[in-house]
């Protein structure tokens, strides 16, 4: 039951952060990994005080129509909570097994994150089964796999899966389990840019979203995707010391994948949340990123390199392997 992730919007300020971030995350856990490892990446922990509690819409599977995959979501609960350099970004979700076919689909609760920066807290994975409440987590149930899709390409990028199978499902079971990831990107140095979903390929009961920042903070929140529902808009309070932002929405419209769509082209609905006031910021913050000292062999080599292109186009094929083969010797 892996995430969504909206994170195609062509040309916006999130965009360019997320993908600037990542390039950097990866040069940064090339240092930091062998340390980050040697701690324990899980932890079993109560849900969080801050959150607000959720219920499970009520169900009767037998009344429902069969979803194709053998399994309906529930609920998508996704709360996250700002600070000064933290994030706890937390989780809740259920489906309920429809037909025989949802049986091998959800056998299995993985949950991706980055240990180079985040903390897994695990909360609870339980089936609910009628009026009974099986529970499912056990410290020696939890397998991480470190997952590395790029070593082809020399780029290690920390991520990894926290694996529970569940044996003994049955055609209207609820599976539902809740975690939080604890961590922020440090490359962002404390600002703070994400998305939160709203919709997603198949239809969900119920989906819940709230942000909760400090009183004052700037956000920008804008609605990306297909739709201009001003259903999608966040109803805003302030309570205490913070400013929360949230969704509830039920019955969600289902978006299909399609294979030829572009890109650049967002499938489903999200709202992109940035505390970042202008393009300025962002040059600035990538700047500050990617400053290098002064290399006068690599200075050197830009200038031939330069020389000998005949065009800027040429130049930029030439700053990969050329470099990378000089830069080994």
């Amino acid at each position: 039951m892996d995430t969504v992730s909206p994170h195609q919007t062509s040309g916006s300020p999130f965009r360019i952060i997320s993908f600037v971030s990542w390039i950097a995350f990866h040069i940064a856990a090339l240092l930091i990994a062998p340390h980050a490892h040697g701690a324990t990446s899980w932890t079993l922990r109560a849900e969080p005080t801050w959150r607000t509690i959720v219920a499970l819409p009520e169900t009767k599977p037998a009344l429902e129509p069969a979803a194709p995959n053998g399994s309906r979501y529930l609920l998508s609960d996704h709360q996250v909570r700002v600070r000064e350099h933290a994030v706890e970004s937390y989780w809740h979700w259920a489906r309920v097994i429809t037909n025989e076919a949802g049986l091998q689909s959800n056998s299995q609760v993985s949950i991706e994150f980055d240990a180079t920066y985040q903390r897994l807290i695990l909360h609870s994975i339980v089936v609910r089964r009628d009026s009974e409440v099986l529970n499912r987590l056990a410290p020696d149930a939890v397998k991480i796999i470190q997952r590395e899709r790029d070593l082809d390409a020399n780029v290690y990028d920390g991520r990894n899966s926290a694996v529970v199978f569940l044996n003994d499902l049955r055609v209207g079971d609820v599976v539902e389990y809740a975690y939080t990831l604890d961590g922020a990107d440090p490359t962002l140095e404390g600002r703070y840019a994400d998305a939160i979903t709203l919709g997603a390929p198949e239809s969900m009961d119920r989906l819940y979203a709230r942000l909760v920042v400090p009183h004052g903070r700037h956000l920008d929140v804008s609605l990306r995707g297909p739709s201009g529902d001003p259903a999608l808009l966040p109803r805003t309070q302030t309570v205490g010391a913070d400013d929360e932002y949230s969704w509830d929405l039920s019955k969600t419209k289902a978006y299909p994948a399609d294979t030829d769509s572009p890109s650049w082209y967002d499938l489903y609905p999200w709202a992109q949340v940035s505390d970042y006031e202008s393009w300025e910021q962002v040059a600035a913050w990538g700047t500050r990123l990617f400053r290098v000292t002064s290399n006068t062999r690599l200075h050197d080599w830009v200038q031939k390199t330069l020389r000998e292109s005949g065009s800027s186009d040429e130049f930029l094929l030439k700053t990969g392997a050329p470099w990378g083969t000089n830069r080994r010797r």
